[in-house]
């Protein structure tokens, strides 16, 4: 492709994500308030850009990187220029920015383009030209009457969400925070290979440690905002308890140990089972929620059954 060409394309790329980023501001919790994710953890950056994962996208091979809508306020432009350096080392494959909310960017033989994403695909089922809502964000794309302006609205977080519509693992861990929901996870075979800094400050926000590495087995038990049990291992472990007011049997092991996980509330089985994070939400006495977050994929892949 001619550089020429690629330049011009990234740097729309680079004015699409800036849009984003103007229009996401928002007001955060002072534990939240970090300016830069490189200044704050260096080196995170520059791996998410190397990390792009292949997948088949139609006809091409296609390399995503994912990145989630609810930390666009902490990236710079040093660091898209980070990400453009990468996309551009690689100018004959599919270049795909996976927003997470059902919509992302596609770069492809000199054209970028910004819409609804089909993960299966991966391809852009549609251009977003007009009011949106997916996701988990509700996203305003304006016209000025006369002529196209593009992305050129507001990003807020779409709190009328009920938790079992969010796909977003970073808005998930979130939506636990408050004390209003109990929950369980369980880890299968492994959910440290992707596992972020960003994705660890939220789990340290709910008040767990986490602290589980590369195939570990590990649980947590929390009941409206009060840690019950957390526990991580090389080894399988399980816990039996209580959680409002039900009998409780979880299990959890790693690629080593078997890749098994268990939710039993009152003998019955609510985990997904299925790679990373598996979390059963309860609230009111009933459960709500049953949900896997593979957080061992960069594509952080949400799995409900």
């Amino acid at each position: 492709m001619n550089k020429r060409i690629l330049s011009v394309v990234m740097s729309a790329v680079l004015v699409v994500i800036t849009i984003l980023l103007l229009q996401n501001e928002k007001v955060v919790d002072a534990a939240d308030n970090i300016v830069l994710l490189e200044k704050k953890h260096p080196g995170y950056w520059e791996y998410l850009c190397s990390n792009g994962v292949s997948v088949q996208s139609g006809d091409k091979d296609a390399n995503v990187y994912t990145i989630s809508k609810s930390i666009l306020n902490q990236i710079s432009h040093q660091d898209i220029e980070l990400l453009e350096k990468h996309i551009r080392a690689n100018p004959n494959m599919r270049s795909i920015i996976n927003f997470l909310d059902g919509t992302g960017i596609v770069i492809d033989s000199g054209k970028a383009t910004y819409g609804n994403l089909d993960i299966n695909s991966w391809q852009l089922s549609n251009s977003i030209d007009s009011v949106e809502d997916k996701g988990d964000y509700v996203l305003l794309a304006s016209s000025d009457g006369n002529s196209k302006t593009g992305i050129n609205g507001i990003l807020q977080a779409d709190t009328s969400k009920q938790i079992d519509q969010i796909e977003d693992v970073y808005l998930y861990l979130d939506a636990l925070k408050g004390g209003e929901y109990s929950y369980v996870i369980s880890v299968l075979s492994d959910a440290h290979s992707h596992w972020n800094h960003e994705l660890n400050n939220r789990l340290q926000a709910l008040g767990l440690q986490g602290g589980f590495a590369f195939r570990d087995a590990y649980i947590a038990v929390s009941e409206h905002g009060s840690i019950l049990h957390e526990e991580v291992s090389h080894s399988s472990i399980n816990y039996n308890g209580t959680i409002e007011g039900y009998e409780l049997s979880v299990r959890s092991s790693g690629f080593d140990t078997g890749s098994d996980s268990s939710i039993l509330i009152n003998g019955n089985e609510y985990s997904v089972r299925d790679r990373g994070l598996n979390i059963v939400v309860l609230k009111d006495t009933a459960v709500v929620d049953s949900v896997c977050f593979d957080t061992c994929s960069g594509l952080l892949t949400c799995i409900r059954k």
